[in-house]
Formats: structure tokens, C-alpha cells, sequence
């Protein structure tokens, strides 16, 4: 919602450059929701790198959705996890609680380096999620 244009463009061309596996929510042809997986297996973990719901569109199932998306590309991969490194922000780690993450036992030292304020996260993909959030 505060990107600039210059950002928008540089997200929309991540996620056309064919280096990412991604999976958009559309409202008519805006884009609402995407959710980018690096398609190399870690350590039989797909990488969550970009997962993001319009904020008037949160708390609609859109993000779970994506979500149930990237763990069925990731289980048809054979992967065993999904793994995240996610901003500290209360309702992010709330969310990704919900969904069935976890603080990550193995985590990817470059991405916690990168970011040393992330939470390193991941989820089973055989774990059940919280209905009700």
C-alpha cells in the first residue's frame, strides 16, 4: 500500500522474471495477494522469499489460500516444509503461528544475517492450520 510506483514495477518484475514460482489473489486485475517460493529445495524446505495480502483484503482467507497453494507446489516438489523469514511485526508472526509455523531449528544463516531482526520460521507441511484465523 506505500510502495511507490518505481517499487510496484520492481515487485512485478520479480515475480514475471521466472526465477520465482508465484501465485497471485486478483480483484478483477489488481493484484491483492502474491506469494513467491524460490523453487530449489533447502535442506527439503521451499523458501516463502515475498508473501503479501492487501491490507483491505486481510482477514478474507486470501492469505491462506495463497498459502495452501505454495504447500501444494512445495509437497509436489518434495518438499517437507515451507520455511520463511518473517518481520517481527506482531500480526505477522500471528499469522504465520495460525498457519501452522514454527521457529525454524535449522536456520538458513544467510537469510538470518540478511535480516537478523526476522523470525526464521517454518512449517510442516503435514501440520494443520488454525480455521478460525
Amino acid at each position: 500500500e506505500t510502495w511507490s510506483p518505481e517499487r510496484r514495477r520492481e515487485k512485478a518484475a520479480e515475480i514475471l522474471s521466472g526465477r520465482y514460482v508465484t501465485f497471485c489473489a486478483f480483484d478483477d486485475d489488481t493484484v491483492i495477494g502474491e506469494i513467491m517460493l524460490i523453487p530449489e529445495l533447502n535442506e527439503n524446505r521451499l523458501i516463502i522469499d515475498s508473501f503479501h495480502v492487501s491490507r483491505p483484503f486481510r482477514r478474507h482467507g486470501i492469505g491462506r489460500r495463497l498459502l495452501d497453494a505454495a504447500a501444494d507446489y512445495a509437497r509436489s516438489r518434495g518438499a517437507n516444509a515451507l520455511y520463511a523469514s518473517c518481520c517481527s511485526a506482531e500480526e505477522t508472526i500471528r499469522f504465520y503461528l495460525a498457519m501452522g509455523f514454527r521457529p525454524s531449528e535449522h536456520p538458513i544463516p544467510s537469510f538470518a544475517e540478511a535480516e537478523p531482526y526476522d523470525i526464521q520460521m517454518e512449517c510442516s507441511l503435514s501440520a494443520k492450520v488454525d480455521p478460525d484465523i
